[in-house]
Formats: structure tokens, sequence, C-alpha cells
């Protein structure tokens, strides 16, 4: 991955000096895709940063789309790793609220050109984004979004794992009974795809719900 950072950064000054602002767009979001991989999160922030300010000038939406959402995601992450180790409150709340503000924006843009399958992505994004802020309604109405627009569009994985999140959220709001539900139709739809680690994954939803039903007798 190092070297794959490094063939793109080399990459991307020769494209500067030559001034196509698209192809240069794209060589940041292939650096900053490397550093996503290698867990390098402000590295990667910073080129998607680039990336997107170039596929804005140019015009390119639908790139645009995927670099606000590639920031979205890497924002979520940061957050993620920064409660874990038990960093600084106001910061992880920052990073939630960009990556909120990112989604949000991601989505607007896919719908305004009618991209369904950005859209679905945007939605997901946004949804962990909204679980992660605790606004849970909304975070199950953007999963729920989500994955009615995987189904259109006849994608398993997508729908499958909407669905799973849809099952996370049901969770949080002691809902088991729900949860259950929206785990098994993750599980089929895995299954479908023969992506067994993620029907695992959704099949471990209900060991959780037999463990807060224990806990919450009047969990529902």
């Amino acid at each position: 991955l190092e070297k794959a950072v490094a063939t793109a950064a080399d990459a991307q000054q020769l494209i500067h000096k030559v001034g196509d602002a698209k192809v240069e767009a794209k060589a940041w979001q292939t650096i900053a895709e490397a550093q996503l991989a290698s867990e390098k999160l402000g590295a990667a922030l910073w080129a998607l940063d680039r990336a997107k300010k170039l596929y804005t000038e140019v015009g390119d939406r639908k790139q645009a789309v995927t670099a606000r959402l590639l920031i979205a995601q890497a924002n979520f992450q940061q957050a993620v790793a920064n409660e874990e180790k038990g960093g600084v409150e106001a910061d992880t709340q920052k990073m939630v609220e960009t990556a909120l503000s990112e989604a949000t924006d991601a989505l607007e843009l896919a719908r305004s050109q009618g991209d369904d399958a950005q859209a679905a992505a945007a939605l997901m994004t946004l949804a962990k984004a909204q679980t992660a802020a605790m606004f849970l309604p909304d975070a199950l109405k953007s999963a729920g979004e989500s994955a009615e627009l995987f189904r259109k569009a006849k994608d398993d994985w997508g729908e499958g794992s909407a669905h799973s999140l849809c099952a996370h959220i049901h969770m949080l709001r002691e809902q088991p009974g729900r949860a259950g539900r929206a785990a098994s139709q993750a599980m089929l739809l895995f299954q479908k795809c023969r992506d067994f680690k993620a029907e695992a994954w959704a099949a471990g939803v209900f060991d959780r719900i037999a463990e807060q039903r224990r806990i919450s007798p009047q969990a529902s």
C-alpha cells in the first residue's frame, strides 16, 4: 500500500504540471483510498479535500458525491477510533458532525442527478453517522430508504447491509423483535450473495437479542 501511495503521489505531481484538474482529482482520490486502506485517516482526509475541490471545479458531480462519501466515512471512522481510545468528546462530536454534513450534501447531490445507486450509498453513510450521533429515528429512516433503493436495484448485498444496520439501530432502541426481523432479512440476502462472514455477523444479532431480553424482559 505504501508503494501504491508513493506511485500515485508521483503521478499526481506530473498530472498537476500538465494541468488536467479532473485527472489530478482522480489521482488524489486514489491516494486517499490507499490511505484509508492503511487506516491513515488524517492523510486520507487531506487528499480527499483536494479531490473534492477539484471535482467541484471541473463540474464532475458524480465523482464529487464519491469524494464526499469517502470524507464522511473517514470522519465516521475517526470518531469511532477516538471514542474507543477515550479521546476528547468534543473532537468525536466534531467528526460526527462533519460526517453528517458531508453525507447529507452527497445525498442531495446524488438525488439532484437522479442517481439512485449513489443515493443508496449516501443514505447508508448518513444512517451510520446518524447512529453515531444517536439520532436513531432518523438513522432508521435513512437505512430503510437505502434498503428500498438497493432492493429496486436488485443489489442483494447492499440491501442486506442496510437491513443489518437497521437491526443494529433497533437493538440500540431496545426493540429486539424488530431487530430480529431485520437481521433475518439480512441473513437471507447475504446467503444469496454467499457472503458468509456478513451472514454470521447478522446472525450474531440473535445472541444480542437474547442478552437484551435477559436484562430487560419488557423489551419487545
